[in-house]
């Protein structure tokens, strides 16, 4: 059986974090697709990069505790 992204996600990894007791559908316990920003230096940058991406990480969830990541 071949699944893409989105049908793994859903038959995959949603149901087990259901089964661990998270709500993907509840973006205040799961983000997907959590923009991570790295910045060089001690400050970010406020200029634009010339490159779209440049610094930037994504994750595909994000397990929310008082609204901050945790896993």
């Amino acid at each position: 059986m071949t699944l893409n992204e989105a049908e793994t996600r859903r038959q995959l990894i949603d149901r087990q974090l259901l089964l661990a007791g998270w709500d993907v559908n509840d973006p205040s316990q799961v983000i997907q697709e959590l923009d991570i920003y790295i910045a060089k230096g001690l400050y970010p940058s406020a200029a634009e990069s010339r490159e779209p991406y440049r610094g930037h990480r994504f994750a595909d969830y994000a397990l929310l505790k008082e609204g901050r990541p945790i896993a």
